[in-house]
């Protein structure tokens, strides 16, 4: 969805929106699989079912969005904080936060002895 929406970026998506007030131009968010969700543009509106293209690809997804698999539409969207989220997911990021929290305990406890000796 490059330009609009960055890679990393997290779309927050209105689950409430309804299926039959997507227009032409609505950036959607629809499943494909159990797993996966997509956020493209609605580029055409027809027999009940939505065409839907990213905006860096050529041409529009193969696949119709029907009201089954919609999910929402992206009401606005914040750069970069995919990628901390999905660091902080990661194994790495399991450890970091493991680390800091440790690190806060340490560092709480050596103040509290600290205050204790003055």
């Amino acid at each position: 969805m490059e330009p609009e929406i960055k890679t990393g970026s997290i779309c927050f998506v209105d689950s409430r929106a309804e299926f039959a007030d997507i227009k032409q131009g609505d950036v959607i968010t629809f499943s494909v699989s159990e797993e996966t969700a997509v956020t493209h543009r609605a580029v055409r509106i027809e027999d009940g079912c939505v065409y839907t293209k990213g905006d860096a690809n050529n041409a529009e997804d193969e696949e119709a969005v029907t009201q089954e698999s919609f999910i929402g539409k992206c009401v606005f969207n914040i750069p970069m904080i995919g990628n901390a989220v999905r660091f902080l997911r990661s194994p790495y990021g399991i450890v970091a936060v493991v680390m800091l929290i440790i690190l806060l305990i340490a560092g709480d406890h050596l103040l509290d002895r600290k205050e204790t000796s003055v």
